[in-house]
């Protein structure tokens, strides 16, 4: 999985394909719980996927207003387009990613 740094987040997000970034921190139970399941989703989906560390981004946390981990943001042509808070299974990732693409 990709990790966003402040170099290389402004071309992620200006990429065409649908980027999806995790707004994470290494001491967070539930973004532990949920790592597993958005590496097997990095490998199986047709997007991209990537890692964002608030601890060491606090210039991208607060532009974005990420007040909690873990927060799931989907972004298209470097825009938000859809954000989820807390936990969500792959699944869910999935079927909302769907969704996106459909649009």
């Amino acid at each position: 999985m990709l990790n966003i740094t402040p170099d290389n987040v402004q071309q992620v997000l200006d990429s065409n394909s649908l980027v999806l970034l995790d707004f994470s921190a290494e001491w967070c139970s539930p973004c532990k719980i949920m790592q597993p399941e958005l590496e097997e989703l990095d490998q199986e989906a047709d997007f991209v996927v990537a890692k964002v560390d608030i601890d060491q981004n606090d210039s991208l946390v607060g532009k974005l207003r990420i007040t909690n981990v873990p927060t799931l943001v989907f972004f298209r042509e470097g825009k938000e387009v859809k954000r989820s808070i807390g936990l969500s299974s792959k699944r869910e990732l999935l079927e909302m990613a769907n969704a996106l693409l459909r649009r």
